[in-house]
């Protein structure tokens, strides 16, 4: 592979994460999509957060698929799987993701642990990431991510996770790539079976804080709809999902003021398996 090539690569994925936040590393689901990119809580399902904890509110064997397409651009979208099953004595989870296209992309598998105890909740999980070029060039890195959470009464959950808090990154023949950690601390408040309101402030290392606001509505029993506002791109969102005990089919949409559309879709399988 030429030195000049792989600086035009690295030079891209600079520009991206930088001016457009792509995040490869950190999966948006459609739930977070719809919802103002809000990635430490969800209206719609645990599964669909980045926070490791909240694997504790698995019954059973719950299973995700999701597919984005940040900004419509087809190089960065993103295709993940979890699963998480839940124990006598913790919650187990595992993870699988890919972003990117043939010229750049990242494969991720990790898998981590979560318990309760009592209203709060912890979890971790570690993941490897390897970065694929052109020429069968490859680079192996790793990053974990830990997380927190509270549910003080049935109305509030308090959220915090943290992600690549060891500040792992990549090391090239010429250059040295950093995996950009982020803090998110979110809040949800479910005023009844109905409403629901949710906020978070996501911090990455290199950037500005994020604001991010959002409103859930279940107007019947099986259907789930969101609108959202972000101040990263001044991104206006909205989400809508059909819900019943057995699955979860989600859609988000956000518009970024600068970079354009991104889509998402999601399938969420619960209770295959439940204690």
């Amino acid at each position: 592979m030429s030195l000049q090539f792989k600086s035009v690569i690295l030079v891209c994925l600079t520009a991206l994460s930088s001016v457009g936040n792509a995040q490869d590393l950190l999966m948006q689901s459609s739930a977070s999509v719809g919802a103002a990119r809000i990635m430490s809580v969800s209206a719609v399902d645990y599964l669909q957060t980045v926070n490791p904890s909240m694997n504790t509110f698995a019954k059973g064997l719950d299973i995700h698929m999701s597919y984005t397409l940040p900004y419509h651009i087809k190089d960065l979208q993103q295709i993940n799987a979890k699963a998480a099953y839940s124990m006598p004595w913790a919650t187990l989870h595992v993870n699988v993701g890919k972003s990117g296209s043939d010229e750049s992309s990242y494969t991720i598998a990790g898998g981590g642990l979560s318990r309760s105890f009592g209203f709060f909740s912890i979890g971790m999980e570690y993941n490897a990431v390897i970065h694929h070029l052109p020429y069968n060039e490859n680079h192996v890195s790793s990053f974990s991510r830990i997380g927190f959470h509270a549910v003080p009464n049935n109305r509030w959950t308090l959220s915090v996770a943290v992600h690549n808090i060891e500040k792992r990154g990549f090391s090239y023949e010429q250059y040295e790539f950093d995996i950009e950690p982020y803090f998110f601390a979110g809040a949800k408040w479910k005023g009844n079976d109905i409403f629901t309101l949710m906020c978070e402030v996501e911090k990455g290392w290199e950037h500005d804080p994020t604001y991010k606001v959002a409103m859930a509505v279940v107007p019947c029993r099986w259907l789930t709809t969101a609108v959202g506002f972000s101040t990263l791109g001044h991104s206006l969102t909205a989400g809508i999902g059909y819900i019943n005990k057995l699955m979860t089919i989600h859609v988000g949409i956000s518009h970024d003021e600068k970079l354009g559309v991104t889509s998402a879709a999601s399938l969420t399988l619960h209770n295959i398996f439940r204690q």
